[in-house]
């Protein structure tokens, strides 16, 4: 085999008279293998972050050229001239990182040639003022490498629905697009909708002609810079933390009250946004007393929709997707909010039936048997059959209006430890979920 750089692959750190240079590290293949790749290359590359050197073997198979797409880098932002280029677009744009930076691959390239040359002269010549040189090319390298990350990792091969491995690239992209395009498809429509009836009119006239109305430059201006990612900026007067301690509050007291014996359900609900279906989305909207004319902008926002996937840097033809909203979009964070208004009414109404035994809560607080922030949601009710019945029974029925569906792996239920096995195997059998054990997290907190 072909060798490149230096002999040595390990140095102890130390210069002047302590320092020690091995070749440690080797590469052995047989026969068979030199026959079957002939020009198979091993390369020393430069050390980073260990003091063994790490080995490339190039077996002389080439990797298929792909052209890739355009694509910005986050570091132009930071050169003083940038917002000067910023009105211009891709090719302009691409000169001046060209004629600023250069090319950066090049860069890179010529900076870890600097550092193997550097190298080299320090293990020839191991004194502090070469080591303090070798450190400053290092130094000079790790900044490029932090300016742009080079993206030479490619997906080799996956595994199709059938478990087959496909590896060439056009069955990678034609795995990738019929598994995007079927997340993005809504397969049944809705079959119930009875559910909805637990939803009142809630939007007046005069706030259905503010929305309808054009907004102006002003209102445009504030909307724009109020946007943000964060989910409690979409959920006025709620905290994350509100929920969160009034949920570890709860479970605090899951054996002092409730007879029988309080449950907790966690609900996980599997790719929730991806979910969501467009035509209950419309029917939920009519039913909360929008105008026509605002389900018809959020109808021509929410099907003007398609997407393109990108593999090993190529882009994919367009598809056109019919359920779901996207994540980090504001507009469909509130849809969301809004959509899952449906189930938690429909839990709250089951308070109205003389039958239903909620968890046992102190006597003076209001009646709680859910708290939900976006898709993480949790259910409070006791261990009686015709309660746990009555949840997963509004459960189904939100599934098969909303299109959601409720992860049965990933959802479980929460006891008092001194409740009996007996009762433990009944709530699971009513309720379908694995049991839970303390502690479990909500929110990205543990609950204890």
């Amino acid at each position: 085999m072909g060798y490149k750089g230096s002999l040595f692959t390990w140095w102890n750190g130390r210069p002047n008279l302590e320092c020690i240079f091995k070749r440690l590290d080797r590469i052995f293949v047989n026969v068979p293998f030199q026959t079957l790749f002939p020009s198979t290359e091993v390369e020393r590359h430069i050390r980073t972050g260990s003091d063994h050197a790490p080995l490339l073997m190039s077996c002389g198979k080439q990797t298929t050229q792909i052209a890739k797409p355009f694509k910005f880098l986050n570091f132009w932002t930071k050169h003083a001239s940038f917002m000067e280029k910023l009105e211009r677009v891709k090719i302009p744009l691409f000169k001046w990182s060209k004629l600023t930076y250069g090319d950066i691959f090049k860069q890179l390239a010529l900076r870890e040639d600097v550092v193997g040359v550097k190298e080299m002269l320090f293990e020839e010549e191991p004194t502090v003022e070469n080591r303090i040189v070798l450190q400053k090319v290092q130094s000079d390298l790790r900044r490029y490498l932090i300016i742009e990350e080079r993206q030479n990792l490619q997906l080799k091969r996956i595994q199709n629905h059938d478990g087959a491995w496909i590896e060439s690239q056009d069955q990678l992209v034609d795995a990738a697009v019929e598994y995007f395009q079927k997340k993005f498809t809504q397969e049944d429509e809705p079959t119930c909708s009875d559910i909805l009836n637990n939803v009142p009119p809630m939007v007046s006239s005069d706030q259905n002609l503010e929305l309808c109305s054009i907004p102006i430059n002003e209102e445009v201006k504030a909307a724009v810079f109020a946007m943000s990612g964060e989910s409690a900026g979409f959920v006025k007067g709620r905290s994350i933390f509100e929920n969160i301690l009034l949920t570890q509050e709860i479970v605090t007291d899951i054996r002092l009250r409730g007879k029988p014996a309080n449950v907790v359900i966690k609900l996980d609900m599997e790719k929730a946004y991806d979910r969501v279906s467009w035509k209950y989305l419309m029917h939920f909207l009519r039913k909360m007393g929008f105008a026509e004319c605002f389900i018809n902008m959020v109808w021509n926002l929410l099907s003007n929709n398609w997407y393109s996937i990108q593999i090993n840097g190529q882009a994919t033809s367009f598809f056109h997707s019919t359920r779901g909203v996207k994540q980090g979009d504001p507009l469909s964070l509130a849809l969301f909010i809004l959509s899952a208004e449906v189930l938690s009414r429909s839990l709250n109404k089951q308070f109205e039936d003389q039958i239903f035994k909620g968890f046992g809560m102190p006597k003076w607080t209001d009646p709680l048997n859910h708290l939900a922030y976006t898709d993480d949601t949790i259910i409070f009710s006791s261990a009686y059959p015709y309660s746990l019945e009555n949840i997963i029974e509004v459960l189904y029925k939100y599934e098969h209006t909303s299109s959601q569906m409720i992860n049965m792996t990933k959802s479980s239920f929460y006891m008092h430890s001194i409740v009996s096995a007996r009762l433990f195997s009944s709530v699971g059998a009513i309720t379908g979920f694995s049991k839970g054990e303390f502690p479990f997290t909500y929110l990205c907190s543990p609950i204890f």
